[in-house]
Order: structure tokens, then sequence, then C-alpha cells
């Protein structure tokens, strides 16, 4: 995006939402799985993180019995084109050691999608050589 596309970036940080950068047409159909959980469910923002830094960094994302469902999606804030990879390493792991995998990848952006998440500390480790952005919620 040009420099009018800060705008949107802009808001997507200060609403707790996000932009998504599609490279082809078939991608729609994965943004549109990520719509779907995000509004299926009553959901509480828990955790909304903008980075203009690279490298690694941890979240610890509380999680009690009032959650039935744990969203976590990690995006590059940045689009280069083309077929570059810009999604950043992530883990998300529980408060028992089970690792979880994305449900939605989309290169630019992966979303996991927990049900009946264990109840303590989870931690979250990112490392992007771009700039991101992180997104939990609760519902």
């Amino acid at each position: 995006g040009g420099p009018g596309f800060q705008a949107y970036r802009d808001i997507a940080a200060a609403s707790a939402g996000q932009i998504f950068f599609l490279r082809r047409k078939n991608e729609v159909s994965e943004v549109l799985k990520f719509i779907q959980i995000s509004v299926n469910a009553r959901q509480v923002n828990i955790l909304a993180a903008e980075t203009r830094r690279t490298g690694r960094a941890r979240y610890l994302i509380p999680v009690d019995s009032s959650l039935q469902q744990l969203i976590v999606s990690v995006s590059t804030n940045t689009s280069t084109g083309g077929n570059v990879r810009l999604l950043p390493d992530i883990r998300l792991i529980s408060p028992n050691g089970q690792e979880f995998i994305p449900a939605v990848d989309l290169g630019s952006v992966v979303v996991m999608n927990i049900s009946s998440p264990v109840l303590g500390w989870w931690n979250l480790e990112v490392n992007s050589p771009l700039p991101y952005s992180v997104r939990v919620k609760g519902g």
C-alpha cells in the first residue's frame, strides 16, 4: 500500500482490527473462515499488540473459566507482494505444554482457534523479520 494506506493501518491498530494482504483470489475463502470464527462467538478482546519491531517477542495470554474459545491471530503489517512469505514464526503453547498450529494461514496472517482452552497462562512466541500485530480474543 502507498502513503494513503497508513490510515487503514491506523484504524486497524486503534480498533483492534486487522488488515489482510491477499495475493491470490483463493485466499478470500480463508479470510472468510477467519471472519466466521471471529463473529460466531460473543467475544472479548484479551490482547491487541502492534509493533514496528522485528525479531523475537513473547506474549502471555490469560485464560480463565469464562472462555470457551480462544482465537489468536498474528499478521505482518507490510505487504511485499509476489510470493514472498510474510508470516512470522509463531508458537502457541498451553499451560500444560501442548503446542497449537494455525487453522488459517494466508502467508501474511495466521489464525489459531482453540475450543475449550486449558485454564492458566498461555505463551505466544513470535519471531518476525517484519513488523507485525497480534490479536487475541476469547468467547
